[in-house]
């Protein structure tokens, strides 16, 4: 799920945050940020503070939100499309080793 690899990235580049520091950096309200973490959605607004802080490492996700928000459905799909093939080589390859 999104949300789930969004803050294992943030917990990672902060190195195991509190939720004292998650509110001083994201200004997200504590016990909203306890409802996070403990399954509830996050809201657009509320991921795109995330992705912030994350700077460069939420880049593959953020292009992501970018993409369905620039490009046409069949651009999209093209792209999809290049992206699965890849990821079909690239397990072959591994299983050969």
């Amino acid at each position: 799920m999104l949300q789930k690899r969004v803050l294992e990235q943030l917990d990672k580049k902060l190195k195991g945050p509190t939720y004292k520091d998650l509110v001083e950096i994201t200004g997200i309200e504590q016990t909203r940020l306890f409802r996070i973490r403990n399954g509830s959605l996050m809201r657009i607004d509320e991921l795109e503070t995330i992705l912030s802080v994350l700077g460069d490492e939420g880049l593959s996700i953020s292009l992501f939100f970018d993409c369905y928000k620039y490009l046409d459905l069949e651009t999209i799909e093209q792209i999809e499309r290049k992206i699965r093939r890849r990821i079909t080589i690239e397990k072959l390859k591994m299983e050969e080793l």
